[in-house]
Formats: structure tokens, C-alpha cells, sequence
């Protein structure tokens, strides 16, 4: 089994616990759409009215109020799908630091120094926020990122170097 296919079913497993949110989303996007496919039936039952010469008043407005429904449904399928994946993403997030938070425990403890190994941690998660300050500084963080993520990175990140 290959890595995106893995990582998909975690994916999907972390929004199981926000089915009813995923749900609603897509009750509202359903109903958006239907808005969209009645549209055409009753644009024609204007044309007919023209046609015809009778007044299209009524058609015309539930048109207009058919319009209104479908923009207003595909807002809201829009927020509430935007809204639950970022509410995923944020428990990912915390669920991430609880786990580096317990690694960083365990490296504390097989070190003995809190200091050092807090040190060691640290350093490196502030660099990545201050990239763009320290990318040209001698021991800045594109010079320690091989260092931090794998050998195979240096490549890349010297042909990125020499392109400056």
C-alpha cells in the first residue's frame, strides 16, 4: 500500500468524528445544485409567458427568488465545508504537538539535560518561522535544514542556494 492511499484513510478516519458537519455540507451543496437545475424550467416558463403574452410577473419573480435560494445555499455549504476542515486541521494540529510534546518527554528523560533537549527542539521550530530573516545568514535555516530533515534534501536546497 503506497503513502497517499495510507494517508488518505487517516484523513478520513480524523473526519469520521465530524460526519454530521460533512453531512449538513452536503445536504446544503445538494440543495444549492437543485436550485441551479430549476432555473432553466422556469426561464422557460417566462419565454412561454412572452411568447404567449401573458405576464411573466410570477415567473419572473421565482426566478429571482430561486437565484437568491441557490446563492444563499452555496454560502453556506461553502462556510460550513470550509469551517469543518479547518477544525480537522486543527485538531491534526493539536493532536500533532500532544504527540512531539511526548516524544520531547521521552528524549528528556533517556538525555537526563531538559535544558539541552528542550534547546534542540526549540532552535529548530524558531528557525522555521524566522526562515525568510536567516536564509543567507552563515548558519542560518537553509544551511541547517539537511541537518534537520534528511541527506537527500542537500541537493535541492544548495541548487536553490546557487540560484540566488
Amino acid at each position: 500500500m503506497n503513502g497517499s492511499t495510507t494517508g488518505l484513510r487517516g484523513l478520513v478516519r480524523f473526519a469520521a468524528e465530524r460526519r454530521a458537519a460533512l453531512l449538513l455540507a452536503f445536504v446544503l451543496t445538494l440543495i444549492a445544485n437543485a436550485a441551479l437545475l430549476v432555473q432553466p424550467l422556469v426561464i422557460g416558463r417566462v419565454l412561454k409567458d412572452v411568447a404567449l403574452h401573458r405576464p411573466a410577473t410570477f415567473h419572473v419573480l421565482l426566478l429571482i427568488g430561486i437565484f437568491i435560494a441557490g446563492a444563499v445555499f452555496v454560502g453556506l455549504g461553502g462556510y460550513v465545508l470550509s469551517r469543518t476542515g479547518e477544525r480537522i486541521v486543527r485538531d491534526l494540529r493539536v493532536r500533532l504537538g500532544a504527540q512531539l510534546l511526548q516524544l520531547c518527554g521521552q528524549l528528556c528523560q533517556d538525555v537526563g539535560d531538559p535544558q539541552e533537549v528542550g534547546g534542540g527542539v526549540s532552535k529548530p521550530a524558531l528557525g522555521l518561522s524566522a526562515a525568510p530573516l536567516v536564509a543567507r545568514q552563515p548558519g542560518g535555516f537553509l544551511q541547517q535544514l539537511p541537518a534537520l530533515l534528511r541527506p537527500g534534501v542537500e541537493d535541492a536546497v544548495d541548487l536553490a542556494l546557487s540560484n540566488q
